[in-house]
């Protein structure tokens, strides 16, 4: 249970600084498009078992789009350490940590209990890293804003987080992973027309592959 409220911590701190200094869009599409890829490579290595055939190619392609995704072929390694990828990076990397440690936990209790004692965690442990004087400072902000915070807390993390490890404990981490893919086109559309963001051609195209990947993954292991 510390070790998830750890990551869950850990996942929105690198998320929502990413958003603060990188592009919504693309980190929208980026931490969805490699959370199930690091899944699967992190169950692959708990379990000892390395990925073949479909499995193999559907994980090389995915970080091949991964890297499309940050332009890394035309940027380099300053691709990752600069304009908040780095961050998206690191999200995944603790998603799919989360994803799997939750996954074992809800074979021995209910997800409902697990999401209560995950969040009470979880928010003592960020108070240990949050300026307090500043706590009260939201009562003076306006209504837009509690509008985003309330569809944050209560739509993101409460309903659709707990949406998500129902799904982990009856499917399985690797499968309920994919279903993260429905999230990149919303955040592409969200982020064009809210936020003004361009439409840039590694993102659809690193998308792409990445999802194929995905797809491949999941292939293999229904047939296998």
């Amino acid at each position: 249970m510390v070790a998830s409220a750890v990551f869950l911590v850990l996942y929105n701190h690198f998320y929502f600084t990413g958003t603060r200094v990188g592009p919504a869009g693309g980190g929208g599409v980026l931490v969805t498009t490699l959370n199930p890829l690091l899944t699967f490579l992190l169950i692959s290595i708990v379990r000892r078992k390395l990925p073949r055939g479909r499995s193999l190619a559907g994980l090389l392609l995915g970080i091949f789009g991964g890297t499309i995704l940050i332009n890394f072929w035309q940027e380099g390694w300053s691709a990752i350490l600069s304009s908040g990828n780095q961050y998206f990076v690191l999200c995944a990397g603790t998603w799919a940590f989360l994803t799997f440690i939750s996954s074992r936990i809800n074979r021995h209790m209910s997800t409902l209990t697990y999401s209560f004692w995950l969040y009470l965690l979880s928010s003592v442990l960020a108070l240990f890293f949050v300026d307090t004087s500043q706590l009260l400072s939201v009562f003076d902000l306006d209504m837009i804003f509690w509008l985003n915070l309330l569809s944050v807390s209560v739509g993101a993390m409460a309903f659709a987080t707990t949406a998500f490890f129902i799904a982990a404990s009856r499917l399985g981490s690797e499968k309920a992973s994919a279903f993260i893919f429905t999230v990149p086109l919303s955040a592409l559309i969200f982020s064009m027309l809210i936020l003004n963001e361009p439409l840039k051609w590694n993102i659809v195209f690193g998308g792409s592959l990445s999802i194929i990947a995905v797809f491949l993954i999941n292939s293999a292991k229904k047939s296998s």
